[in-house]
């Protein structure tokens, strides 16, 4: 877990920036984005660990964190529109 610590942390800062740096309306509360960040970023660690060959495991990791994350904030705002 506490290899995982910094690509999460990484995961949920991207994402809340990109929530909360987007100009307009967004769906869900605070309390949301976050979880939806950290489950987002924890799934793509998840795929990095299992899917990428070991020594690409540490930066495709934080890349994989911040694209779960992002995604979770996407797939949100297509469902509750």
């Amino acid at each position: 877990m506490q290899r995982r610590l910094p690509q999460i942390c990484f995961g949920l800062a991207l994402g809340l920036a990109a929530r909360f740096g987007m100009p307009g309306h967004h769906p869900g509360t605070s309390g949301a984005a976050i979880a939806l960040c950290l489950l987002g970023s924890l799934a793509g660690e998840v795929i990095a660990e299992h899917a990428l060959p070991s020594e690409l495991i540490r930066n495709g990791s934080f890349a994989l964190a911040g694209i779960g994350s992002l995604a979770a904030l996407l797939v949100q705002a297509i469902v509750v529109r």
